[in-house]
């Protein structure tokens, strides 16, 4: 599936797709690649403007190398992040692909270390992916990306606090690796100067695998640079959700960034959980799945969108056995112009059964601002 937001300035696209069950994973990922270029030639694009690629695979340990191979040509024209996040639906792997053409020319992409910086009109986004560099326990894994992204956005003439927008935090067997995670961040964000008097970062923190069986966390990151502090807001929606370190976590729960012709709302995992920080809905995924879209709808309505602006999501089943009825309700649910995927994924706790991320954008932008693109 394909969907876009358009005007005079340009055009951003996301493309969700999976490959068709029962393949070998060579041929299913092959089939996915002519599957998604079948797209964009339908809507009269091509690779040229494709900025971000995600891949949620069944088995990295097997699959990585073929992956690898397949793509080999792209790693110096997109940035590619891959972790096994199982789809739910039986295919050995998913993508989530993102694309920006811009009404004045090419998007001009440039690979740097482990991430692209993309400039578009009077900015830099810069999407990357991070690795720990040594083996160690989570907490000091996450310590070590932090310091990377820091080294980053300083040779980038930015900051973690100012210029971090989104981040995904993928963590190896989640239900005894995710304290040390979040301790690491709250720590290192403080030392940064981020607190529950300042702003935190957008994110998500999901079970999920990198290919070295030694990393316990692996980090997906968008920055921007050449932003006015007034362009980004740190959303709540206090009637449904409590601020996140109440209960001892460091994220936003959703941050949007105002452009002189769009917003981008950028929506941090988000679960079946009440203003008081409790699990609502405990053992009913359904209940669970109307929560979680009651929750992300009360974020964006405080923000002048609906989740009929919700350009991209991601679902995450801790049990793939819930699938068949998940993906029923989201037949129903799910806005028909919003691009999604269902993967396996762990929630932080046990008793979340399913987690949803995603992103919004509207044309509801701020004139003093420069465009987008």
């Amino acid at each position: 599936m394909i969907t876009t937001f358009a005007n005079a300035c340009g055009k951003e696209h996301y493309v969700a797709l999976e490959a068709p069950q029962g393949l070998p994973f060579h041929t299913a990922l092959q089939e996915l690649m002519a599957r998604y270029d079948a797209v964009l030639a339908a809507n009269d694009m091509t690779r040229d403007s494709a900025v971000f690629w995600r891949f949620h695979v069944s088995d990295i340990f097997t699959q990585a190398q073929t992956l690898r191979q397949v793509l080999a040509d792209y790693e110096q024209s997109v940035m590619i992040s891959f972790m096994q996040q199982a789809p739910a639906s039986g295919s050995k792997v998913a993508m989530m692909a993102y694309h920006i053409e811009p009404a004045a020319g090419p998007v001009v992409k440039k690979p740097n270390g482990d991430g692209f910086e993309i400039a578009h009109g009077a900015y830099r986004s810069i999407w990357g992916r991070l690795l720990p560099r040594h083996k160690a326990p989570s907490y000091a894994q996450t310590t070590n990306i932090l310091d990377s992204l820091s080294s980053i956005m300083r040779d980038h003439g930015g900051t973690v606090r100012d210029n971090v927008m989104r981040t995904w935090f993928y963590v190896r067997d989640i239900d005894n690796n995710y304290q040390g995670m979040v301790d690491a961040r709250r720590e290192w964000f403080a030392d940064e100067g981020m607190t529950r008097d300042t702003h935190y970062i957008a994110s998500t923190g999901i079970e999920g695998c990198a290919e070295r069986v030694s990393d316990l966390v692996q980090t997906d990151y968008l920055a921007v640079l050449g932003l006015e502090a007034e362009q980004v807001q740190y959303m709540s929606a206090l009637t449904h959700l409590n601020p996140t370190h109440d209960y001892g976590v460091t994220f936003e729960r959703a941050t949007n960034v105002t452009y002189g012709d769009r917003r981008h709302y950028y929506i941090s995992g988000t679960a079946s959980i009440n203003n008081r920080g409790k699990v609502v809905h405990v053992g009913d995924v359904i209940k669970q799945t109307e929560r979680t879209f009651e929750n992300i709808n009360a974020l964006l309505e405080g923000y002048d969108a609906t989740l009929d602006d919700m350009k991209m999501m991601v679902v995450y089943l801790r049990d793939l056995s819930d699938y068949p009825m998940v993906t029923d309700y989201l037949d129903q649910r799910m806005p028909s112009q919003t691009a999604y995927i269902v993967v396996q994924g762990a929630v932080c706790r046990p008793t979340w059964l399913i987690e949803m991320d995603g992103i919004a954008i509207k044309a509801n932008g701020n004139s003093t601002f420069d465009p987008f693109c």
